[in-house]
């Protein structure tokens, strides 16, 4: 029956609906967010990152990956206490080193190398680690 009563114009359509909301009392806001345009230079390979910052970034990867390990290996001396990786690795840092990897990814993926690749798979490994999973939640808990 609707379909009798309204015209098959998509613009009268939406007028009629909120012509009735207004009349029921609704307060319609018609501001929208203005959609910023990209340059070409922003999204081609040499817009995303310069080469020093590129191995910049991959130093600290390394940095935050060692950090892991070590942290792994003491966890592995210590079975005595539990959840002692949790205790030597912050939840910040872990975010820090998924935030780390998105960018190579990025990069690595707008010159077209197939490392991003490498890359996307130490993120997955990353996030279905479970150890990784309870340092994370720590964060969702609010401790830090």
């Amino acid at each position: 029956m609707l379909n009798l009563l309204l015209p098959n114009n998509a613009n009268d359509c939406v007028n009629l609906i909120l012509k009735h909301l207004k009349k029921q009392g609704l307060l319609i806001d018609k501001k929208y967010a203005k959609k910023k345009k990209l340059k070409e230079s922003e999204v081609t390979a040499e817009g995303v990152l310069q080469p020093e910052e590129v191995e910049k970034l991959l130093r600290t990867i390394q940095q935050y990956e060692q950090v892991i390990a070590q942290s792994q290996s003491e966890e592995q001396k210590e079975t005595t206490e539990r959840d002692s990786m949790s205790h030597t690795i912050s939840p910040s840092t872990v975010q820090h080193l998924i935030s780390l990897y998105s960018k190579a990814i990025g990069y690595y993926s707008a010159v077209g190398d197939e490392k991003h690749m490498q890359f996307l798979n130490k993120l997955q490994n990353l996030l279905v680690d479970e150890k990784m999973q309870k340092i994370l939640e720590a964060t969702d808990k609010g401790i830090n």
